[in-house]
């Protein structure tokens, strides 16, 4: 009898988190990207612009964060601000903070804000870099250069907002540079910032 009650109650556990785990895996964010196109741009030289076309209709952009734009899931939302990506900290007197032989840093800023109902964890460490699809380090600098410097992460309260900053050193000659952000720890889902 006890065995019979312990089954049922691990097969309803089970359950419960299958549901809990496929509603988080279906409910995805939303991105927002800023239209960056300019009256330059719609008076371009026909065939550059069927090239762009076909460009954009290959590529996923509507997957991708841009600088300005966007992202938005469970009441959370991420804004990517700004990039520097050839970043020199202005205060570094006495030279602590030098990228290795062929690389740079760059410094990419992002702003939080909780439109939920609960406190949301937002963190430094949920970032990921990648510059030509290899795996770049997180580097700590200790700068007066931006305001936010001190925050690496933080338990956000419903309505409250936080701003930081995350610097990365890349291959100087690198072409593409990429973030990913990890919006939960419960799925699989990574959301993509194109940096560079």
């Amino acid at each position: 009898m006890k065995k019979t009650k312990l089954l049922i109650v691990i097969m309803v556990l089970l359950l419960f988190s299958s549901f809990a785990i496929g509603s988080a895996e279906s409910d995805e964010g939303k991105i927002t990207n800023k239209s960056s196109s300019t009256k330059e741009d719609k008076n371009s030289n026909s065939k550059k612009k069927s090239k762009k076309k076909k460009k954009k209709e290959n590529d996923n952009t509507d997957d991708v964060l841009k600088k300005g734009g966007s992202y938005e899931k469970d009441g959370l939302k991420l804004t990517f601000v700004d990039c520097i990506t050839n970043y020199t900290p202005s205060d570094d007197e006495y030279g602590l903070y030098k990228p290795s032989k062929g690389k740079k840093f760059i410094a990419c800023t992002f702003e939080f804000e909780n439109n939920g109902d609960s406190d949301e964890y937002v963190s430094i460490y949920d970032f990921n870099c990648y510059a030509d699809n290899k795996a770049c380090n997180q580097e700590f600098i200790s700068t007066e250069d931006f305001e936010d410097n001190d925050n690496i992460n933080d338990s956000l309260s419903p309505g409250r907002t936080i701003t930081f900053t995350t610097f990365y050193a890349v291959p100087k000659k690198a072409k593409d540079i990429q973030l990913e952000y990890e919006p939960s720890f419960w799925s699989d889902e990574k959301l993509i910032i194109q940096v560079k």
